[in-house]
């Protein structure tokens, strides 16, 4: 139970790239238990430093250097702003003269805060100009294209390509039409009420469906229930690690079973964090158990999971014979005490 604080520059200015391969926080921040820093200011670093040493667990601090340089958010007393005053602090630094801040200074640890605000979004502007939409959705593919061959993200490439054609005029499809089928067609006047009926059927689906989350006790995030279509996958990260016990009914004899033995890595790393993926496991285990000849067993499983930078916790109750609970798509609407509610966000994770 001691400070571990590692130390190293990140996202080199005027070289090197700052996300996706090169991004240190991407790879790191997953990794239960660890604490990740990326200060922008000297404010910053100082009291982030201090507020380090001062806790018990592993810390990391990624520091772009070159935003040092920069004059945002709160200064010390006393920290100059003049360029000249600056550059003869910098030679007093040099030569070891440290300024003597004082050991009160602390930034504790938190949400991320903004230290310069922006609202450019280039990409769309060039979308939303006609000259320049062309060749801004050529780099649209271009981009989701390299997305696409170096990242493991499913659909999301070619979903994205797809959706960026509504900054197009809306008859785009016709010009691949052969001249023949280009013929315009009068425009409906009026909705017959079948037409009516089936858009506000469609149009409540997709607005109610993906809100049934709400009618579930707990946190979708954390037990998944209603989490399909419910736009949240992209604010939850989860990382899991699973290992089931199985206990013949007959005699006692125990197993520990590795997942791996049955699921590929990819698989392995879906389920681990996933409560109805790691029942329908354990169905699986009992099955494969019986059809073995080694008799009817109870499957049981140890879960810690973390859930966006927590500290890992029990998903599921370790005590629970998960073969006994229902295999579906999605458990039932009000989890029962075989699985484990989400502990409150702390400072120790």
């Amino acid at each position: 139970n001691f400070a571990t604080i590692m130390r190293t520059p990140v996202d080199p200015f005027g070289g090197g790239a700052v996300y996706h391969s090169m991004s240190l926080d991407g790879y790191l921040s997953p990794i239960p238990g660890l604490v990740i820093c990326m200060p922008s200011t000297s404010w910053d670093i100082y009291g982030l430093l201090m507020t380090a040493a001062d806790y018990r667990g592993p810390v990391v601090m990624l520091e772009p250097k070159w935003m040092y340089r920069q004059a945002l958010g709160p200064a010390f007393p006393g920290e100059p702003t003049d360029a000249s005053e600056i550059a003869k602090l910098k030679k007093s630094i040099m030569r070891g003269e440290i300024p003597d801040i004082g050991d009160h200074h602390r930034v504790p640890f938190g949400k991320a805060v903004t230290r310069r605000p922006g609202d450019d979004a280039t990409i769309v502007a060039f979308l939303l100009w006609a000259r320049t939409r062309r060749l801004a959705y050529f780099a649209v593919i271009l981009f989701h294209t390299m997305t696409w061959l170096l990242f493991d993200i499913g659909m999301f490439p070619l979903i994205m390509v797809v959706a960026t054609t509504i900054f197009f005029a809306p008859d785009w499809p016709k010009r691949f039409l052969p001249a023949r089928d280009r013929e315009e067609r009068p425009a409906l006047t009026r909705l017959k009420s079948w037409q009516l009926t089936a858009i506000v059927v469609w149009c409540s689906f997709h607005i109610l469906f993906p809100l049934r989350h709400l009618a579930y006790d707990g946190d979708v995030l954390w037990g998944e229930q209603g989490m399909r279509y419910s736009w949240k996958v992209m604010v939850r990260e989860k990382m899991g690690s699973v290992n089931y016990r199985v206990e013949r009914l007959r005699d006692g004899r125990k197993w520990e079973v590795n997942p791996a033995r049955y699921l590929q890595p990819r698989q392995v790393s879906e389920m681990s964090s996933q409560p109805e993926m790691i029942i329908q496991l354990a169905h699986h285990i009992r099955w494969d158990f019986v059809r073995s000849g080694r008799g009817d067993v109870a499957v049981r499983v140890d879960a810690l999971v973390s859930l966006n930078g927590r500290k890992a916790q029990r998903l599921l109750d370790p005590k629970v014979d998960l073969t006994r609970r229902p295999a579906g798509h999605e458990i039932p609407l009000l989890p029962g005490p075989w699985q484990r509610p989400l502990a409150p966000w702390s400072r120790d994770g």
